[in-house]
């Protein structure tokens, strides 16, 4: 079986350049006016050692006043007021939290977490920016532009095995009236199948929560792999996103190393990409 998972349509894309950083945008959510949205690399920052460039988590104590500097310079290179971000304290659960004005700025600043126990973030406010970290887990950007809703979903495997993307398009029709039929959906870069090798007990959870789960398990040398993008493509399908209505980025952070954080690739102690949503008006 081919390793290569459903990858957008629109083919491997550019990076771009801005203030020095280099980042990846949705060209899906280009199309939504007002909406700004971009995916964080390595390059720009000013992290030193193994942690080097554009590392923006604090969950590394030692390296606490570059990841201030980097995220300051992602807040100046997107013109972001840093009081007007929203970090969510990420544990690989399920739950997704509605944020608005009493939230603007939580979690930008050490030692302040973010929202508690979070890995999803649902906002209708303008020029209010929804921030998620990963190190290989696919984040999940969705879009609403009929009732101006947005939801920012951090998917790993263990969140994507509880549905958390499903809960988040559950959530914004509960909170913005919004029709799963109307929304956009990115899944940004994250571990690819063709690195993604698992173990027997994590497959297994894996054909109990998917129906038809060997479409997401491929086999190469005999060995086992998760196709994580596709499950999650699954979820949205199942939760009524249509399917031209949402895209795959083909860019697998084990692979490109260069340009992103892999906790796979690199271990416990690297850095963290980011993915930004918000509306600019």
């Amino acid at each position: 079986m081919r390793l290569e998972g459903r990858l957008s349509d629109r083919g491997v894309p550019n990076p771009q350049s801005r203030n020095g950083l280099l980042f990846y945008d949705s060209p899906l959510l280009g199309s939504v006016e007002g909406l700004f949205h971009a995916v964080t690399t390595r390059i720009g920052g000013a992290s030193e050692g193994p942690r080097r460039y554009l590392n923006l988590s604090h969950r590394l104590p030692t390296d606490l006043d570059a990841v201030a500097a980097n995220r300051s310079r992602v807040c100046e290179a997107f013109g972001i007021p840093p009081g007007r971000t929203v970090f969510p304290d990420q544990v690989h659960g399920d739950r997704v939290a509605r944020v608005g004005e009493a939230e603007a700025g939580a979690g930008y600043a050490f030692p302040d977490p973010g929202i508690p126990a979070t890995d999803g973030l649902l906002t209708d406010r303008p020029r209010l920016y929804l921030f998620a970290l990963s190190a290989d887990c696919p984040i999940v950007a969705l879009a609403d532009p009929r009732h101006r809703g947005i939801a920012l979903v951090h998917s790993g495997r263990r969140g994507t095995a509880r549905d958390i993307v499903g809960r988040a398009v559950q959530a914004m029709a509960r909170e913005f009236r919004s029709r799963p039929g109307d929304l956009f959906a990115s899944i940004g870069p994250g571990i690819g199948p063709c690195c993604y090798e698992i173990g027997p007990q994590v497959a297994d959870e894996i054909r109990r929560v998917f129906p038809a789960a060997e479409a997401f398990l491929p086999v190469r040398e005999s060995r086992v792999h998760l196709d994580l993008p596709a499950a999650i493509r699954f979820e949205l399908r199942r939760a009524g996103v249509p399917d031209e209505q949402i895209e795959i980025s083909p860019l697998c952070t084990s692979c490109r190393t260069d340009h992103f954080y892999s906790h796979r690739a690199e271990g416990v102690r690297t850095g963290r990409f980011a993915a930004i949503l918000g509306w600019r008006e």
